[in-house]
């Protein structure tokens, strides 16, 4: 049977933004489809892309109503997995970027698959031959990776999987082609051809806003006229979605263990919080980051628990509709007030840190960096533990010293991102505070103990070191004398010695209560001054005194200019509280 402009049932497992376009794609190539998923709001969202897609064909003028009519009617939409894969000519599985999804459909698809049917993933940035082993019909699977809008770009990768037979490479071809594609064959190597030099330039453009090199705007008009590219690397990325480019360029570097892929801190802080359609960017106004209320509300309540009685989320919601898709499974965010409240929640793990923590507490750093609103921060843990550590399991998998480093970095990334917020920053430590959970603590501004509290690197007594900052920031908080004999025994220390040591700054019954109210007392002051009051602080620990005076010098000129400065002595000499607007 020729796959070229003949007619065939066509079936689409997943509903997303891929999905949606290439069961248009289909569709409007003569194919009776089925877009398959097992949320009926994401075919809700598939069946408006398709038909928003097509009513922007008709304005253009590239297709007639009853074009539109006839292609939004080839397209069925289904929660059967099973009898739509049984039905197929053609099965395209296009869901999200996740190799345990991925291996538990492609069991589905291998057990009711058709004997002759064409089987192909959407994947962009997964080993082909891995997935197809997960179905058990090697030869007859291959990669079809479309590229977004799907029913505009041409291009079509054509991926050969290790066992794919040259009848299949061939029969994905002319079904290519039928769609009115143009197909490239490619290898099954990390990246295949587009993403392997088009990722590594987003994740450059990347590293580049970080280090401040421009801003987004700019560094995007720099590519679009200088290079004439069509859409800066910026613009492109928050297209493509951060979630998606985050895993493209994760696979990369995991593939090739080359350093030029190491993922920019900023997808690995957002690329968690990216669900659907377009995701949350890179800050330009073209993307406007939700704010931390806004995220917890619109997590319906799984991350909105408060910590203390009389917290309101409602407060201070800006639009929910920002952060539609934003959801924790490890930690919640509450508002109380001026004071952001993060609580991590692996309770049965007593808190410890695992990569999707991480990434979870990177995102939210980021959502109340965003948030004009917040202008302090207090992290505890539930139950008995602040965080008692990293997990030990994901150091026992690593299976070399580049990945050991990479580990070391990713959990350095977090940790510097809470330290260099422009808020005061309060650790509340409830419970055990033991290595990475010391470590998350030292890269707050301030820490409050409860009486009971352990505290401790205890890293040496396992065979390894601290490495989420353990060994630097220490130091400079105690001196290194104090820090050696923490780091060398690894012994915990209660919150009285911890308190004479200078690693805590109270301790009270209630560490939660406490830091609260201390971090409420901070949220009074002015906001502009207490990011520059931190950063003359932190500018100053490696510098000569002479050098720091200058700094603060510097700062103070900046302070001294605010509408903040002026309220502030307006109202000293008027005698009434401030009323402080950050600006």
């Amino acid at each position: 049977m020729s796959d070229t402009g003949t007619p065939q049932a066509v079936t689409v497992l997943g509903a997303g933004t891929m999905g949606a376009g290439i069961a248009q794609a289909c569709a409007a190539a003569g194919h009776a489809v089925t877009l398959v998923d097992a949320d009926e709001a994401a075919l809700e969202r598939g069946r408006a892309a398709i038909a928003s897609s097509l009513a922007r064909l008709v304005r253009k003028g590239s297709l007639d109503d009853a074009g539109a009519e006839r292609v939004q009617a080839a397209v069925r939409t289904s929660s059967d997995r099973s009898a739509a894969v049984v039905a197929a000519d053609v099965v395209i599985e296009a869901v999200t970027e996740d190799l345990d999804v991925k291996r538990a459909l492609w069991g589905e698809i291998g057990a009711h698959a058709a004997p002759g049917a064409l089987l192909a993933t959407n994947t962009s940035s997964l080993s082909v031959t891995e997935i197809a082993g997960f179905g058990g019909h090697a030869e007859r699977t291959c990669g079809l990776h479309f590229f977004n809008p799907v029913p505009v770009l041409p291009l079509v990768e054509v991926v050969r999987g290790e066992r794919t037979s040259d009848a299949t490479t061939g029969r994905a071809v002319d079904f290519a082609m039928g769609l009115g594609k143009t197909p490239i064959v490619c290898r099954d190597t990390p990246g295949f051809i587009v993403n392997r030099l088009l990722i590594p330039y987003v994740n450059d453009a990347v590293h580049a806003l970080a280090e401040g090199v421009a801003e987004a705007a700019d560094i995007d008009a720099a590519m679009t006229l200088g290079a004439k590219v069509p859409l800066g690397p910026l613009a492109l990325a928050d297209l493509i979605g951060l979630d998606v480019t985050l895993a493209a360029i994760e696979s990369l570097h995991r593939e090739t263990g080359d350093g030029r892929f190491r993922p920019a801190p900023l997808p690995r802080r957002l690329g968690r919080a990216a669900k659907l359609g377009r995701k949350p960017g890179y800050g330009s106004p073209r993307n406007p980051s939700p704010t931390p209320a806004a995220a917890a509300e619109a997590a319906g309540g799984r991350s909105t628990r408060p910590h203390a009685e009389g917290v309101s989320m409602s407060e201070h919601i800006d639009d929910a509709d920002q952060a539609e898709g934003i959801e924790f499974e490890h930690l919640s965010i509450a508002v109380d007030g001026h004071v952001a409240i993060v609580t991590i929640e692996r309770e049965d793990a007593l808190n410890a840190l695992n990569a999707e923590l991480l990434l979870e507490l990177a995102t939210a750093f980021d959502l109340i960096e965003g948030d004009a609103d917040v202008r302090a921060l207090v992290i505890t843990g539930a139950g008995r533990a602040f965080v008692a550590g990293a997990d030990l399991q994901a150091f026992a998998d690593v299976r070399d010293g580049f990945a050991g480093r990479e580990a070391a970095l990713t959990g350095q990334d977090v940790m510097n991102t809470l330290a260099a917020l422009p808020i005061p920053t309060v650790a509340a430590i409830n419970g055990f505070a033991l290595g990475g959970g010391l470590e998350l603590a030292l890269a707050c501004d301030l820490r409050v103990a409860a009486a009971g509290a352990k505290l401790g690197l205890p890293e040496v007594t396992r065979g390894l070191i601290p490495g989420y900052g353990g060994t630097q920031r220490l130091q400079r908080l105690i001196g290194l004398a104090r820090a050696t004999d923490l780091v060398l025994t690894g012994r915990m220390v209660a919150a009285d010695e911890a308190l004479a040591l200078g690693l805590v700054s109270r301790v009270a019954d209630d560490a939660a209560e406490a830091a609260l109210a201390l971090a409420q007392q901070c949220a009074r002051n002015a906001p502009v001054a207490l990011g520059l009051a931190k950063e003359a602080l932190m500018r100053g620990v490696d510098v000569t005194l002479p050098q720091g005076l200058e700094i603060e010098a510097d700062l103070f000129g900046l302070a001294v200019t605010t509408d903040d400065a002026k309220e502030g002595i307006a109202s000293f000499f008027e005698k009434r509280d401030p009323d402080y607007r950050g600006s």
